[in-house]
């Protein structure tokens, strides 16, 4: 009896980046991709620790995984002190279901048109101009505007994060937060 088996190995791409405030290391953020057949997950760990009139130590989980081209689903664990939220974008059938419980932020929704590209997809690839970017922390979509050469803006409401790149890779990151703007930059 003759067995064949065809299989495509797994591909695994890590970047680690600093997470700081006001030029002092906060944290760090591990962004990974990792292929494997028809399916691409995207995680982005994050461990930060900041004093604003008392300590604040914010754990971040995100998941986004892509059948081809299209978000299967993703989901955001996030710890703020002793608070844990929840997060999840689900395709079922013709359509998601965005149930979004974040620290000061609510939202439970639809959406029917496939998702392609989403927030964790910027740390591995820069996205061309006025592609739609989806937020897995919100539930939005936001264009991807280059205000000069290599500096990409995404507004998720109201908040404007800049993404910094060079030969297509994401090298830093401004970010406004609910609880205290910081910057991203990869080691």
């Amino acid at each position: 009896m003759l067995f064949l088996f065809s299989f495509t190995p797994t591909s695994k791409i890590v970047h680690e980046y600093n997470i700081t405030v006001a030029g002092v290391k906060v944290g760090e953020l591990t962004a990974t991709m990792e292929v494997e057949n028809d399916f691409t997950t995207y995680t982005l760990s994050s461990d930060v620790s900041v004093y604003i009139l008392h300590r604040y130590r914010v754990k971040d989980d995100l998941k986004a995984v892509y059948k081809g081209k299209s978000l299967q689903y993703a989901t955001v664990k996030t710890s703020v002190g002793k608070n844990d939220y929840f997060s999840a974008i689900i395709w079922t059938k013709d359509h998601y279901d965005i149930n979004i419980n974040a620290y000061k932020y609510e939202k439970h929704s639809i959406e029917t048109k496939p998702i392609e590209y989403s927030v964790a997809k910027i740390y591995f690839e820069q996205p061309a101009s006025n592609e739609q970017i989806f937020s897995e922390d919100y539930g939005v979509y936001s264009n991807a505007n280059f205000i000069e050469g290599n500096l990409l803006q995404l507004v998720f409401l109201g908040k404007r994060d800049k993404f910094t790149y060079a030969d297509g890779n994401m090298l830093k990151a401004d970010m406004q937060s609910a609880i205290r703007d910081f910057i991203i930059t990869r080691k």
